[in-house]
């Protein structure tokens, strides 16, 4: 008898990938890029670390819309929220393209700032 974990994808996880690989295009799209989050020894971290132009980050947890957050999940995302991180949820596709929407507006947000700041330097 054999004590290997089928490498077999169940439906739900299937599901999970399609949005994750959403999420990845969306990002990529935007001149960004989504970061698989793997860290060894280390529970719950989002699926992917999104580096957008203009310093914007946000951690993503990719679930289907039955999907829920296990206690380690639930516990690191608030870990992150408390340290002033950005952290999404998202259960669809339509989450994905909210996720981005945020994202884009930080990215105009962050260059407008720039622009204020450095003609506040030039004043100076």
């Amino acid at each position: 008898m054999s004590t290997k974990k089928s490498t077999i994808p169940t439906p739900q996880q299937r599901k999970e990938r399609t949005i994750e690989n959403y999420l990845v295009k969306r990002v990529k799209e935007e001149g960004g890029d989504a970061l698989k989050l793997e860290i060894p020894g280390r529970v719950g971290w989002p699926d992917r670390l999104c580096v957008m132009p203009n310093g914007v980050t946000m951690f993503v947890e990719c679930k289907t819309t039955t999907g829920v957050l296990s206690k380690g999940q639930e516990l690191r995302i608030g870990w992150l929220k408390n340290r002033g991180h950005l952290v999404e949820v998202v259960f669809k596709k339509e989450d994905v393209d909210v996720v981005i929407l945020m994202m884009k507006n930080a990215m105009i947000y962050n260059e407008l700032r720039g622009h204020i700041h450095t003609k506040d330097l030039e004043k100076g």
